[in-house]
């Protein structure tokens, strides 16, 4: 029996490298790195792709990290998640820096640590401007994903002045991004190769932003805030005329998201998938509005459609629709 055990030296390089790729870069290396002549030279095949999250890293081993450790796998970085705790010490710090160069130099330093990798997740506070210098500045054009992840999103508007001079179109093809209803259309506009948006809207606003259409983008995840009305929705979806699979969640104050046939009017001709989960404000749920809710979405389009009073404030609707 003891002869059909099998050990971890015993997997093939490419099983490995499979293994490895689950790990984070750090804690890998940490483990695996020294063992043996073997382990060391998978880990430095360059057919591993390798990802790194800071958060992963105390305060004590960042410096190492950010010196030393990322400057020698950043080849084969496919992602990396730098968290606000370390982003001031990465842009402020001065390693390998000398002490009189600039914070836009330290933004290169940061730029050669990342700039061979194809995705980049950031969770950052307001004050960094490192979205516009990645959306309006295409500061990474080999850039395809981009998470920009924020308590409160990111306020565009504050900053279109400076904006309007120096914008250079991104390459980004897969986007997460909470902002206000103005600013993701804004942000669309410099956004041509996108094909999926997953938006939080953080702050809504009357859309004044002249209208554009936006072809490539075929997925729209998007989580709404109370303040959003069926018309926002309207307009966002008129821009997105080849869009297959649509998701919305969130609450809002309109009840016309209780309306299936309404729903349906605004959806795109190309969709082949939609998604719901939401809660509507009414103060209040009669069965008799339960009832009229259900029969609306009584149709072939949609399916396994729930609606129940969630509190005495909020109804609760949750729908699959497919086009068969």
């Amino acid at each position: 029996m003891s002869d059909n055990v099998t050990t971890f030296e015993d997997l093939s390089d490419e099983l490995c490298m499979d293994i490895y790729e689950y790990l984070d870069a750090y804690q890998l290396f940490d483990a695996f790195q020294g063992l043996n002549y073997r382990f060391n030279h998978i880990l430095n095949d360059n057919r591993l792709r390798l990802h790194s999250d800071s958060n992963n890293i105390s305060d004590e081993k960042f410096n190492e990290y950010w010196k030393y450790f990322l400057p020698s796998i950043c080849d084969r970085l496919t992602s990396l998640t730098l968290s606000y705790r370390h982003e001031n010490i990465a842009l402020h710090s001065k390693i390998d820096l000398s002490s009189s160069l600039s914070l836009d130099h330290q933004y290169q330093q940061l730029k050669f640590y990342i700039d061979l990798r194809w995705r980049f997740e950031l969770q950052n506070n307001e004050s960094s401007l490192i979205w516009k210098l990645i959306l309006f500045e295409n500061y990474l054009p080999q850039l395809k994903v981009f998470s920009y992840i924020s308590n409160n999103g990111i306020k565009i508007h504050d900053h279109y002045k400076g904006l309007q001079s120096t914008i250079t179109s991104n390459n980004i093809e897969n986007l997460t991004i909470g902002c206000s209803t103005n600013d993701i259309l804004f942000v669309l506009e410099h956004t041509p190769k996108l094909k999926q948006l997953d938006f939080t809207v953080h702050y809504c606003s009357r859309i004044t932003q002249k209208l554009s259409l936006f072809p490539t983008i075929k997925y729209l995840k998007m989580a709404i805030i109370y303040l959003v009305i069926y018309a926002d929705l309207m307009i966002i979806l008129k821009t997105m005329p080849y869009l297959k699979i649509f998701e919305l969640t969130g609450q809002s104050c309109d009840k016309t998201f209780l309306d299936g046939q309404k729903l349906i009017e605004l959806l795109p001709a190309s969709i082949h998938n939609v998604k719901l989960d939401i809660l509507i404000s009414t103060v209040g749920t009669s069965q008799k509005l339960i009832d009229q809710t259900i029969s609306s979405y009584s149709n072939n389009f949609w399916h396994d459609v729930k609606c129940f009073e969630k509190d005495d404030y909020y109804t609760r609707l949750s729908a699959i629709g497919l086009k068969k």
